[in-house]
């Protein structure tokens, strides 16, 4: 039932708290969600480490060259239309601060996530309807998913019923 609703991707989160459902407001960098794929990554994050499966359909992945182009072009058009309503122009910090346009779209070039993690970033991906992305953290992969509708620990009910729910035992 599962891969039938979605989930379809094996995931891990780690803690220190007892959730039933995640607040991305809770999270310390960037909206949304933080998952490992690796529970060994996931570890580093607390003492408790949540099996989960998330759905992988619209994630923006910053290995992907269609996707990263596609971000790069929104990134540049969002630079422009902010330009033209300011009441000043400068080098584009104001946008992206405290980078400039040039250091967001080569860090995102580069497959550097945290530039993902930008709010000016991440509201650009969600127009473009990704639900999260997947980046690197070192050697691993890790992904943010900005609903958590699209997280269920592993041992959910998977009720189709519940599709829209954020709790992830639905």
């Amino acid at each position: 039932r599962a891969r039938d609703m979605g989930f379809d991707v094996d995931a891990y989160h780690g803690t220190d708290a007892d959730i039933l459902r995640f607040d991305p407001s809770k999270e310390f960098r960037g909206a949304g969600v933080s998952v490992a794929f690796d529970p060994i990554n996931a570890a580093g994050y607390g003492s408790t480490v949540m099996p989960l499966k998330v759905k992988s359909a619209d994630l923006f992945n910053i290995t992907r060259n269609k996707d990263v182009k596609k971000l790069v072009d929104a990134v540049k058009s969002y630079h422009a239309d902010n330009l033209k309503k300011s009441a000043y122009a400068d080098d584009g910090q104001q946008n992206f601060y405290p980078y400039s346009l040039d250091q967001v779209l080569n860090g995102i070039k580069a497959g550097k996530s945290n530039f993902l993690e930008l709010p000016e970033v991440t509201d650009i991906l969600k127009k473009l309807g990704f639900k999260g992305h997947i980046g690197r953290e070192g050697p691993f992969s890790q992904a943010k998913i900005f609903d958590p509708q699209n997280i269920r620990s592993r041992f959910a009910k998977f009720d189709p019923a519940k599709a829209d729910s954020a709790d992830l035992l639905a």
